[in-house]
């Protein structure tokens, strides 16, 4: 069996297999670190400022809604904060609800004193920023690499590619409403493998930069498997 854990990017969109079993392929872990966080150098607060208040009390909203999507906003500029959190669409909302909880921590203690942020778990997604950012494609990158091997590279690349592309189009104009699409590709490299994919663009994003987000590589989070 070979697994590869290949996260690009993202804020906006959210790929996430961790630990969970959507898919026959996705069962078990898919080896990779949870948390993940994204903590970019640009801007911080003091720890008892205006904006870690403000912070607090959006992380406390984000844990007390129960929907699988929820952005909000706290506090006036120059310290007002925006977050945003998404949970993959199969998991049940006492799951979500988990997720964020742990995600909102993590949150806190990973990117301390930070203005801009982002915490992948094992089935949610957090973000805040000191800068509005609902709606729109934003750039950051994240890449983490299993260190399985794989016989030919790039043919396994192509294969990759191609799923991508179409999950970005699934994602982005077959399911409208939540923006998920899943896929199974059987191909051959060397013996009969079937790869496991699945995409989740942010639900406030428009289905045209939903499906940008795979050609930019800085909007998607892949992970995928292959058995």
């Amino acid at each position: 069996m070979i697994t590869l854990f290949r996260p690009r990017a993202v804020s906006r969109t959210i790929l996430l297999l961790l630990f969970h079993c959507l898919l026959p392929g996705f069962c078990g872990p898919v080896l990779a670190d949870i948390p993940e966080t994204l903590c970019p150098d640009n801007g911080s607060h003091a720890t008892n400022s205006a904006y870690q208040d403000n912070l607090n009390e959006l992380t406390s909203s984000m844990q007390k809604n129960a929907s699988k999507f929820f952005e909000d906003s706290s506090g006036n500029y120059p310290n007002k904060v925006y977050g945003q959190y998404m949970c993959l669409d199969y998991v049940p909302n006492s799951t979500c609800q988990t997720c964020i909880a742990k995600g909102s921590e993590d949150l806190l203690k990973l990117c301390p004193n930070k203005t801009e942020a982002v915490v992948w778990e094992g089935s949610c997604q957090l973000r805040i920023s000191g800068q509005e950012f609902f709606g729109r494609l934003t750039e950051g990158n994240k890449n983490q690499f299993n260190p399985e091997n794989i016989s030919d590279p790039g043919k396994f690349g192509l294969v990759v590619n191609e799923t991508l592309g179409f999950l970005a189009w699934k994602a982005a104009f077959e399911s409208p409403g939540t923006h998920y699409a899943t896929k199974e590709k059987d191909f051959e490299l060397g013996t009969n493998m079937t790869l496991y994919a699945l995409a989740q663009c942010a639900k406030d994003l428009t289905a045209d930069d939903c499906r940008k987000s795979k050609s930019s590589k800085s909007e998607l989070l892949l992970a995928i498997r292959v058995i």
